[in-house]
């Protein structure tokens, strides 16, 4: 992620927990686009799943989007899409098509 911002010269922060999350929020709201990366974690971390559940609550103005392989077995991405429902999802991407 480091290298990418650096070559399309845009910022990046890092959250190191979701109360730093919390308090750079604040600091991107201007910005039209704000992306965050939860890095891979499992759909099944029921620790990750609370503090996504929490960022809509933090800023209203969240669109949540759900990033998924087109490579990933049928299973995989049903799987997926049933426990991230929980979130107020506004859409899907998928990738390496």
């Amino acid at each position: 992620m480091r290298n990418y911002a650096r070559i399309l010269n845009i910022p990046l922060h890092v959250a190191r927990d979701e109360q730093h999350l919390a308090e750079l929020l604040p600091a991107v709201s201007s910005k039209r686009l704000v992306l965050i990366d939860t890095a891979g974690m499992s759909p099944r971390d029921m620790h990750m799943m609370d503090a996504l559940k929490k960022l809509p609550v933090i800023n209203e103005r969240l669109n949540v989007l759900l990033v998924l392989s087109a490579q990933a077995q049928y299973s995989a991405m049903t799987d997926a899409i049933n426990r991230f429902q929980v979130l107020p999802l506004a859409g899907m991407i998928l990738t390496k098509l």
